[in-house]
């Protein structure tokens, strides 16, 4: 496995980037966590993870926060949470790969 992470919110993460996130992630041999208030499908895959949450404002972004490191990668269209995760130095970027800075 990879010295990284990719961490989805995945809430708002529209299929189609889910799935092409599944098979960079899949390529690269990278563990991959699904972060929401809900279950979203994802294959079954020993680097893929799904984090259900509580479903209170904000629980899937906190988690993010709390669990992501300076190495990973976070995908998101929050730019709140995009904010936290920048003040952390964890590369950001919006589902349509553009990097928040």
């Amino acid at each position: 496995m990879s010295n990284f992470s990719v961490w989805v919110d995945a809430d708002s993460c529209p299929a189609l980037v889910r799935d092409l996130i599944i098979r960079f992630c899949k390529r690269l041999s990278l563990n991959c966590y699904y972060v929401a208030n809900r279950q979203i499908g994802i294959p079954k895959a020993p680097n893929f993870k799904m984090i259900i949450t509580e479903a209170t404002k904000d629980a899937a972004d906190d988690y993010i926060v709390e669990n992501a490191q300076p190495n990973d990668i976070a995908i998101t269209r929050d730019i709140l949470l995009a904010e936290r995760l920048l003040e952390k130095n964890i590369t950001t970027l919006n589902d349509r790969g553009l990097c928040f800075t």
